[in-house]
């Protein structure tokens, strides 16, 4: 009877000691548009700064609960001047503590990105890697079309922008490119106004898959991807209406 107790009671503490010992790490993403730079420390004390690539991942950051402060900038030419102070981000990292027992088993991502000139920040949650059947790897690999994994194969902006003009994505994106890229931005660029056909060249190159490493067989997951190169055309279509309502462009 005793031992059968002993074996109860460790399977209870093993139990304990695996829900205790989770932890949520922390990870950066920059859909900002333009490279961003980052500190995982108070400025006062004079901390390491990182720089995140435009539409790329951070590696993890740390655990949440070992992560006292972060901030982001800019990295223009005046940042060093400071013209380009840091946005502290410590009301998501408390976001984060205060929602991760509602995500088990996860990771949380936050998504910087930019609204007329404001920060947007969004708090995702990934589920933490786990195996994956062959099943599940062909799955991955078919969320995309042939025609969309043909426009990702394609190395060049000038490329993948004449592949979508030509239907790659489908009619609908081909129309909003198309519209995109026809219109005349002299008087535009004249005001202070941006080429949204030369920004749209600039974030077809930017987008790139994360391989997933839950299995040897790395077949890329292409959908993220396609998913922002789409965000990016209905964005900047949006922006050319709002140009044309304000009569910054005819």
């Amino acid at each position: 009877m005793k031992k059968f107790s002993y074996i109860i009671l460790s399977a209870l503490a093993i139990s304990l000691i695996t829900t205790i010992t989770y932890t949520t790490d922390v990870y950066l993403e920059n859909s900002y548009g333009a490279l961003l730079k980052y500190i995982i420390a108070d400025p006062s004390t004079t901390p390491k700064e990182h720089i995140l690539a435009i539409n790329s991942r951070s590696n993890s950051l740390g655990e949440i609960d070992n992560i006292n402060y972060l901030a982001i900038r800019t990295t223009g030419v005046g940042s060093g001047y400071g013209l380009s102070p840091y946005y502290d981000l410590s009301a998501y990292l408390q976001q984060i503590k205060t929602e991760e027992s509602e995500h088990t088993n996860s990771n949380a991502i936050i998504n910087i990105s930019s609204s007329y000139g404001m920060w947007s920040i969004t708090i995702f949650w990934e589920k933490e890697s786990s195996p994956l059947s062959s099943s599940e790897i062909d799955v991955t690999f078919t969320e995309v079309t042939k025609e969309e994994a043909a426009i990702m194969s394609l190395q060049s902006a000038t490329a993948r922008l004449a592949a979508i003009k030509n239907g790659g994505l489908g009619a609908i994106y081909a129309d909003k490119v198309n519209a995109i890229c026809s219109a005349d931005y002299a008087a535009a660029k004249n005001k202070g106004f941006i080429d949204l056909c030369e920004r749209l060249q600039k974030e077809l190159m930017a987008p790139q898959y994360i391989p997933d490493a839950r299995f040897k067989k790395r077949l890329p997951n292409l959908k993220p991807a396609i998913d922002e190169i789409k965000s990016s055309i209905n964005r900047l279509y949006n922006t050319l209406s709002n140009y044309r309502a304000k009569g910054i462009i005819s």
